[in-house]
């Protein structure tokens, strides 16, 4: 999985949110982008790719 792929998120990011209740997803995605992204992040593609994986794994 390529960083491009996840909208500017890091791999290890995206591993920690896919752990996370999919009603915290949204408050966790916003909270990373403003702290550790500047906010750089496409925060609705990432909430919509986390969905998304969650849902085929499961």
């Amino acid at each position: 999985m390529e960083t491009k792929q996840l909208s500017g998120l890091h791999v290890s990011d995206f591993k920690k949110l896919m752990r996370i209740p999919e009603n915290e997803i949204m408050g966790e995605v916003i909270r990373l982008n403003c702290t550790r992204y500047s906010n750089g992040l496409d925060v609705i593609r990432i909430c919509t790719l986390i969905r998304q994986r969650k849902h085929r794994t499961t």
